[in-house]
């Protein structure tokens, strides 16, 4: 009797397991290259993905990186014998930064009565040195683009795309500043008197760590010429792995121009200014950027899910 129940279990066990696996063999002979398709990808900067130029003297662009996560769905349009296109859209999230020095900054302005601890006003003259500011900026993007597929076996394939990315800027915020600043100030109303205490409204020599900065100015939409290569795998079922080589080209400046400069100017245009009541103040060294586009050599990986 237990012997009859054990084999009807057993029996019905083999029977479940078996019409379980009939959809997985569907998947496992099913093409790779299916028509509809949607992948996860990231792909990951190479060297410096930006390119930056000032025509302010002493001010450079050291470093930059970006990295991009995204989802993208496909649809095969037209396909003969291994080879195929599909059209591509989706949605992405890119992170990047941006270092940026400046060595050698002299400016001086006039000075209002805020800037001094009995209300005087004053010539203020300054000089920086080494300082150094990281942008850290976020931005949404829509990819669409089209790629070509080469079928070599049922399990590997050499791919190409190009396309555009329509990006909308999220954040631009300076998180790391450093530097040194020497301050003065020269007072015409007692005989031009140079005062350059240290107790006395942020003179002498100082650190420009944990000053307040503004925010850098940036362009809300950009623009990108994308482009890649690679290979794509077939794993298992439904799924392929994508690995490539990518590259993305901005049309559109990533930070704007703002007002900054050396020399006899206004506060305004002084990259770093001070009051009692707020302390010294950092310009963002964006704004002596004349240019700054996206040109990014990035490591894509990719895993399709075949619909």
């Amino acid at each position: 009797m237990i012997q009859t129940k054990m084999k009807r279990y057993i029996s019905s066990a083999i029977i479940s397991a078996s019409l379980l696996c009939v959809p997985l063999a569907g998947a496992q002979t099913a093409a790779p290259d299916s028509k509809f398709s949607i992948k996860a990808s990231a792909g990951i900067g190479l060297g410096n993905a930006y390119s930056a130029s000032s025509d302010l003297p002493g001010v450079s662009l050291t470093g930059s990186s970006a990295n991009t996560f995204g989802v993208d769905f496909r649809y095969r349009f037209w396909q003969h014998d291994n080879l195929s296109l599909g059209l591509n859209a989706g949605v992405a999230y890119s992170i990047g930064s941006q270092s940026l020095k400046a060595s050698g900054l002299s400016f001086n302005y006039a000075a209002g009565a805020d800037a001094d601890m009995d209300g005087d006003t004053y010539q203020r003259h300054t000089s920086v040195e080494n300082m150094t500011q990281k942008i850290n900026t976020g931005e949404f993007g829509i990819p669409v683009y089209v790629d070509l597929n080469w079928q070599l076996s049922k399990r590997f394939a050499i791919f190409a795309d190009a396309g555009l990315g329509f990006m909308f800027s999220t954040s631009a915020t300076i998180k790391n500043l450093d530097g040194r600043c020497t301050a003065y100030g020269v007072y015409p109303q007692y005989g031009n008197l140079k005062i350059d205490d240290e107790w006395m409204n942020d003179f002498g020599q100082s650190t420009l760590s944990g000053a307040a900065t503004g925010n850098p100015q940036q362009n809300s939409f950009g623009l990108n010429l994308r482009a890649g290569a690679g290979i794509r795998v077939w794993l298992f079922g439904p799924l392929s792995l994508e690995c490539g080589i990518g590259y993305n080209h901005g049309f559109i400046d990533r930070l704007k121009t703002g007002v900054i400069g050396t020399g006899n100017i206004s506060e305004q245009q002084a990259p770093v200014t001070y009051t009692v009541a707020e302390g010294r103040r950092v310009k963002p060294l964006s704004n002596a950027l004349t240019s700054d586009h996206l040109s990014n050599l990035n490591l894509r990986v990719g895993l399709i899910f075949s619909l």
